[in-house]
């Protein structure tokens, strides 16, 4: 069953003065020399809609895309499971220092139907690389390490618990 899933890339999230930058997964390929069947993980840096003022839909308002600018992170091992802690790990992309690049090199446009979910990615505590943490999201994240946890947790249970009696 599939469920909605908020991803964000919003300035002053929640009154912070840090960018809210969610990361997910997408689906890029069909079939990929790594281990993850053609999937990546980046993080969402912006939001986009074009609207094309040249077609029209079936009422009459004009077509509008949307699609998500990502910065990919880079599969360590080729994606393989560690065979210690059993998650996955990711790095940042070398950073590319040509005065004039000529491509937006790791940094990709994918339309919105390429992103499957949201993922969790947790600094290892070496700069630049991070696991994948494949058993939370980030709304589970939350809830687990909410300080009024078990004040809302019990709401909540005692809520779902109503909705069967």
């Amino acid at each position: 069953m599939l469920a909605p899933e908020y991803v964000r890339c919003k300035p002053c999230w929640q009154l912070g003065e840090e960018w809210r930058r969610d990361y997910v997964w997408i689906q890029e390929n069909e079939a990929c020399d790594n281990m993850l069947d053609g999937r990546q993980v980046g993080q969402i840096q912006a939001i986009i809609t074009v609207i094309d003022d040249s077609r029209r839909d079936d009422k009459g308002a004009a077509v509008q895309y949307t699609g998500a600018f990502i910065e990919l992170l880079h599969l360590r091992d080729k994606g393989r499971v560690h065979h210690i802690h059993g998650m996955v790990e990711v790095e940042d992309w070398p950073v590319v220092h040509s005065q004039n690049p000529r491509n937006i090199g790791h940094r990709r446009f994918f339309d919105m139907s390429m992103i499957l979910r949201s993922a969790h990615i947790v600094p290892t505590g070496n700069t630049g690389v991070y696991y994948i943490n494949n058993y939370v999201d980030w709304d589970q994240y939350n809830t687990i390490f909410d300080p009024d946890f078990i004040a809302n947790g019990t709401r909540d249970a005692d809520r779902i618990a109503k909705q069967y009696r």
